[in-house]
């Protein structure tokens, strides 16, 4: 920093804080303990699981009430996820071996809190990031060694109130943000469902599908099996060392995951999770390659693929998965669900109705998200800004 305020003194984290500290209670095996997985942990909170300390005092980090936890590992890290640790079982905690855990000797802990956020720190700790791929961690040797300055306690006392006030604000506004984006979504997805099993002209004769989940059906449609409508495909292998750049998107089970100089499917195209992402559905725009983490509609079958897309967006494509831990699709069992079926002119015109109206609420939600990441942007602006000393924060 430029220019240090009055009474701000340089310090090394090593000398602040206790980093990893050992396990010490005094507690039996059979005792119950708060334990952590990564998953539990998010920026500013922790949602606990139960287990027994013998179960977890070997291979897990250990920490106690009051302590602050971080994660280490890419991309945890760079998400945020950390939190100051309250209200567990017995007093203290295991979690993840991807932690580092901070215990405060001389600094105020909730403003050691925000320090850590700031972007300044964080892009320097990712700057020492050693592994490959998604198992890059900070190193503990630059955290431990790490020089800042500090300002007297007093004064951290003030900055780390300041920002609870504030952060609390935002943080609240974002998630009225997050909860208006939510039911953008459930109404798109009504608004899909809706106009794929019931047509969009009101007021036609209704039948009775036999099918649960579809329900009622105007009378001039039927039920066949997807099958007759769209053949689908399992994905092709890629092993990394066939990754070869061109301008084919090669898409996994939720995305683009690289581009090759080949392609393997014509556009328009839909891709389903296989595994990974499973169910996850993709309307592809131009010629790809299928990852063999997905399934692809190989050709449509006197179907229009936009209505192809919104007919799969209804489907419960989780349920007929199988796999006890990590599911997977067989692309047979989706053959099979009954699905509407009808004309390809009426096809075409629910396709262009919801192509319009999912684009209007796709930008609302948008709006919403640009909110958020504006909201976020202030939030991470004002940390670094007063835990740095550049705004003068006052009692």
């Amino acid at each position: 920093m430029n220019s240090i305020p009055t009474g701000w003194t340089k310090n090394r984290m090593k000398y602040c804080v206790a980093l990893n500290p050992s396990y010490s209670k005094n507690l039996n095996d059979s005792d119950s303990i708060s334990f952590i997985p990564m998953e539990c942990l998010t920026n500013g909170s922790i949602c606990p699981k139960t287990d027994v300390v013998g179960r977890v005092k070997t291979g897990y980090t250990f920490f106690a009430d009051g302590d602050i936890i971080m994660a280490k590992v890419t991309p945890c890290f760079e998400n945020g996820n950390i939190a100051i640790v309250h209200n567990l079982l017995n007093g203290v905690g295991f979690g993840t071996s991807e932690l580092y855990v901070f215990r405060s000797k001389t600094i105020d802990t909730v403003y050691l809190f925000y320090y850590l956020q700031n972007d300044q720190f964080k892009q320097l700790c990712i700057g020492t990031m050693y592994g490959t791929g998604g198992l890059k961690r900070v190193s503990l040797d630059f955290i431990r060694n790490y020089t800042f300055y500090v300002p007297p306690f007093a004064k951290q006392q003030q900055i780390a109130s300041f920002l609870d006030t504030k952060s609390s604000l935002i943080d609240s506004t974002i998630e009225k943000e997050r909860e208006v984006i939510d039911k953008l979504k459930e109404y798109r997805q009504a608004v899909i469902t809706e106009a794929v099993t019931k047509g969009i002209r009101p007021g036609v004769p209704m039948k009775e599908s036999g099918v649960e989940w579809i329900g009622e059906i105007p009378a001039g449609w039927d039920v066949c099996r997807l099958k007759y409508l769209a053949w689908l495909q399992r994905g092709y292998d890629l092993t990394s060392d066939e990754f070869v750049e061109g301008p084919y998107p090669v898409y996994g089970s939720n995305g683009i995951i690289g581009y090759h100089n080949k392609f393997m499917a014509t556009a328009p195209g839909i891709t389903i999770g296989r595994s990974g992402s499973v169910g996850e559905v993709q309307y592809i725009t131009q010629n790809f390659w299928p990852h063999n983490t997905s399934i692809y509609v190989k050709y449509f079958e006197k179907s229009i693929p936009n209505y192809i897309y919104y007919l799969l967006l209804t489907l419960d494509l989780k349920g007929v998965s199988s796999g006890s831990v990590v599911g997977s699709l067989d692309r047979k069992k989706i053959h099979d669900i009954n699905v509407p079926k009808i004309q390809e002119k009426e096809q075409q015109d629910i396709a262009d109705y919801l192509d319009a109206k999912c684009s209007a609420i796709d930008a609302t939600i948008q709006k919403r998200e640009l909110a958020i990441e504006k909201l976020t942007a202030y939030k991470q602006s004002l940390i670094y800004e007063c835990v740095t000393g550049k705004r003068e924060v006052f009692g």
